[in-house]
């Protein structure tokens, strides 16, 4: 298979009293930007929580989306992720895990195995690495018709892996109730922020892996598929270098 296959992380819904509302939910937006720039989505499947790496063997690069709340299972596929050195996209709150698999692995240790995450990641430790906004966030996109009213800029750092191909400031649109608080890691460093200081872009410091998190919603702009065109292109430079 020449084309690379993306892994696409969804929100997970889970309901123990209903058996019909358990269920992984995908972004339409996001696979057909990785069918756009050359890939072939699929969608991973954990289900009731159970994280499995085999099902993440076949994935070139890996995307995680936004979604109401990190799990452990945002945990395990980053930390899979970084240690196989495979292209990682955290958006919206796929970039809050970031933050959330940095803060954790501080606490026990680098070499982290899927049941250390499993067994000690809980939702509300949250209030560590996340912050409650109030600032651009007044007009999100959940609506079609607010997503004009929702855009706002984010300032670029020089060294930033976009700065290369946004030749100025970026124009882009946010959902979010919530942003990452400041000194995530020392292996994340942060390359982009919002006129009124969120931290909007953050990108891995090892030279050996490729991982970007972005707090905006690319997917939704049609101008902002240049991000997923930069994730594809890395994502084919190291599918061809196996």
């Amino acid at each position: 298979m020449d084309n690379p296959v993306i892994g696409i992380v969804g929100s997970f819904e889970s309901n123990e009293k209903r058996a019909f509302q358990n269920y992984t939910k995908i972004n339409d937006y996001i696979p057909l930007r990785i069918i756009k720039n050359g890939g072939i989505p699929i969608g991973t499947l954990f289900p009731f929580g159970k994280f499995d790496e085999n099902e993440l063997n076949i994935c070139d690069g890996i995307i995680l989306q936004g979604g109401p709340n990190i799990t452990s299972i945002h945990l395990n596929v980053i930390n899979y992720a970084l240690k196989n050195k495979i292209p990682l996209l955290g958006i919206c709150m796929g970039m809050q895990a970031i933050g959330a698999y940095e803060w954790f692995s501080n606490i026990y240790g680098k070499n982290l195995t899927s049941k250390e995450i499993s067994e000690n990641y809980k939702t509300e430790y949250e209030k560590f690495f996340l912050e409650k906004i109030c600032f651009h966030n007044n007009n999100d996109p959940f609506y079609n018709n607010n997503i004009l009213v929702s855009k706002h800029s984010v300032i670029l750092d020089k060294t930033s892996v976009l700065s290369n191909s946004y030749k100025s400031d970026l124009i882009v649109v946010s959902a979010h109730n919530f942003a990452l608080k400041e000194n995530i890691s020392n292996n994340f460093k942060v390359t982009g922020r919002s006129f009124d200081n969120v931290i909007e872009v953050i990108e891995s410091t090892n030279k050996d892996t490729w991982a970007l998190g972005v707090q905006f919603h690319p997917e939704i702009l049609k101008e902002d598929d240049l991000i997923f065109k930069i994730f594809m292109d890395q994502v084919k430079i190291l599918k061809r270098k196996k």
